[in-house]
């Protein structure tokens, strides 16, 4: 891992709407982003490329809604070297195997409320597999990356898995204003957090506008590091899964500069974010490493 000494880090942003414009695929599908490591892979790592000359630290591998048994059900039958390959194509500076929430893999949207249907060891044994696939590859990543997890049952499960990984383990949650996704209480999820050895928690897929004053709590609640990587402008048409409005990219950086004076070191962008914004962060955070 490089880049250790700098207080700020910046993550990368989002894939969906970069990859459909850099493949020209539809990824309106259950794999999302994840069908193009069967399908178009050098996309992929361009893209890697593109966020790595705007600036990002940190690389998410493309392994978010990927599973073994997600590429089977997609009549795709090497589905642990291409999970494996998303390594691979992120290689550069740190990478961050990326395993996104269990409801992910649902693809229903249950990423946002935590309404899965399955119990603890349900959720320990998915993950697990996820996990030991991740890092069965000829390249390893050089941190676990827990991504868009919504409820407290996840986090237990996350907890579970993350004694037995060897590597650094960082945990995002979904959030709304006051309470993580599935309307539990943050300050529970942290409690939690603060007994187990993650070591970077914070929020993703969120409304830039709401991150500041959930950063503000989380800071009041624990000495572990602090991400973020919210949504950029718009809003989502969950009937067409298209994003719509306006970006403002000045509104944005202002925002940055409100994250990091709230706790954060890490930042990023998750859905309907690209290199601009990437450029932004990359920008701010210089100024604060000085």
């Amino acid at each position: 891992m490089t880049n250790e000494s700098k207080k700020y880090l910046v993550l990368d942003g989002g894939f969906a709407t970069e990859l459909e414009r850099l493949s020209n695929q539809s990824l309106k599908t259950d794999l999302w982003s994840a069908q193009l490591l069967h399908s178009d892979p050098k996309s992929i790592a361009k893209l890697h490329q593109i966020y790595y000359e705007a600036g990002a630290d940190i690389a998410t591998t493309c392994s978010y809604q990927a599973s073994i048994e997600g590429f089977k059900k997609a009549g795709i039958d090497n589905p642990a070297e291409l999970i494996q390959l998303s390594v691979e194509l992120a290689r550069g500076r740190i990478v961050a195997g990326s395993i996104g929430s269990f409801g992910a893999l649902l693809a229903d949207g249950s990423e946002y409320t935590g309404n899965f249907g399955v119990g603890l060891q349900e959720l320990v044994q998915s993950h697990s597999e996820r996990v030991e696939t991740l890092l069965s590859g000829k390249y390893k990543p050089d941190l676990i990356l827990f991504e868009t997890i919504p409820s407290l049952l996840e986090i237990k499960a996350v907890i579970q898995v993350a004694k037995t990984i060897s590597i650094p383990v960082w945990l995002s949650m979904q959030c709304k204003e006051n309470t993580i996704a599935s309307g539990e209480s943050i300050e529970e999820c942290v409690a939690l957090l603060n007994e187990s050895n993650i070591e970077c928690i914070g929020v993703n897929c969120v409304n830039p506008l709401i991150v500041a004053p959930v950063l503000q709590r989380i800071r009041s609640l624990t000495s572990k590091r602090i991400m973020c990587y919210p949504n950029g402008g718009g809003e989502w048409d969950a009937m067409n899964k298209v994003w719509i409005g306006n970006e403002d990219f000045e509104e944005f950086k202002d925002l940055v500069r409100q994250w990091a004076a709230s706790g954060a070191t890490v930042i990023g962008g998750c859905c309907h974010t690209g290199p601009k914004h990437i450029q932004i962060i990359k920008k701010v955070l210089d100024e604060l490493n000085k």
